[in-house]
């Protein structure tokens, strides 16, 4: 009910439908009150073992790589597969070629190619060399 409260539900018809789906199933009672204990540490300020898409490797865009998901990139959410997203300072240039994101257009892994997190817009593309600065840069597993 905590919950309920925190979310601004106050409609007793839709906390009664709530609760009797809730009830139905096993599966849908747990995950519901995953969600209603996420909800509830959030709201005081308790993120541990939460995550952010946006901080997180597998993003490419508005969407995650890993899952697919169409993801809403500040909210916090569960993931066991999350992979911190590691940024280069902005003053720092980098090239392409070393990072996650860069697709090649060629074989040789060089040359022109485009970017999975999307940096350049439709269309456009980077040459592996460049160097420039970019807030989406993610270092190549080796």
């Amino acid at each position: 009910m905590d919950y309920l409260a925190t979310i601004g539900e106050t409609d007793r018809e839709s906390i009664d439908e709530y609760l009797t789906e809730c009830g139905k199933d096993a599966d849908i009672l747990t995950r519901a009150l995953q969600q209603a204990d996420d909800c509830l540490r959030i709201n005081s300020g308790d993120v541990s073992g939460l995550a952010q898409c946006s901080g997180c490797r597998q993003l490419s865009g508005d969407t995650c790589q890993r899952h697919g998901w169409r993801v809403v990139v500040d909210k916090w959410r569960r993931c066991s597969d999350f992979e911190v997203l590691q940024k280069t300072p902005v003053c720092e240039l980098i090239t392409c070629k070393a990072c996650s994101h860069f697709q090649s257009y060629h074989p040789h892994g060089g040359g022109a190619g485009s970017c999975a997190a999307d940096v350049q817009p439709f269309g456009a593309c980077w040459w592996a060399d460049t160097l420039h600065e970019c807030s989406q840069w993610s270092r190549k597993d080796d």
